[in-house]
């Protein structure tokens, strides 16, 4: 049983059986909305398409393997996955898939922050916005792309920072000696 919520009801803790919802779903969509969607293999896949984006909407962290190896298994099954027997297991593998790529992506960002041999005299150019671009085609391109995408992020804020302090400076050289000495107090 579950802990008293805000309203002081108790309330009992019953699983939730998310094939089973899934399923429901499904079937209403086929028969009770009213655009009256066939759960079929194109619904299958624009069901995966749109779960691949919801993810990566930019297209940062899967492999194009990994999208290839989601299409070939799922594509065409997730219909008679979710309709007929209530198997959610596809969405659980690609978001163990996604999950995986994250932390690996995370250690591999820690690591090149704590390197910070990071120079800005190339000729480098990043997409800011990847989502019709398509996925690293395999680990060397993934390097590559947040190489980039890390390096974008670095400048900008050593670039804010030096802003900031143009911008503390020029208040500082407009400011009274009193302001001065109240500002170096408020430091202290």
């Amino acid at each position: 049983i579950r802990d008293k919520l805000v309203t002081g009801v108790q309330t009992c803790a019953l699983p939730i059986y998310y094939g089973e919802v899934a399923m429901a779903v499904a079937q209403a969509m086929q028969n009770q909305h009213y655009s009256r969607h066939d759960f079929d293999d194109a619904y299958s896949k624009r069901m995966l398409e749109h779960y691949l984006d919801m993810l990566d909407f930019d297209h940062r962290f899967f492999l194009q393997s990994d999208i290839d190896q989601f299409r070939r298994e799922y594509e065409s099954q997730l219909d008679d996955m979710i309709l007929v027997n209530g198997d959610i297991s596809a969405a659980k593998t690609i978001y163990s898939v996604f999950k995986k790529r994250a932390q690996e992506r995370v250690a591999k960002i820690q690591a090149a922050l704590k390197d910070g041999s990071f120079t800005f005299d190339g000729d480098d150019t990043v997409h800011i916005s990847r989502k019709d671009l398509p996925w690293p085609k395999d680990e060397a391109e993934a390097d590559v792309l947040w190489s980039g995408i890390l390096k974008n992020q670095v400048l900008a804020e050593r670039l804010s920072r030096q802003l900031k302090a143009e911008r503390e400076a020029e208040k500082a050289a407009e400011s009274t000696p009193e302001e001065r000495r109240q500002a170096a107090e408020k430091k202290t």
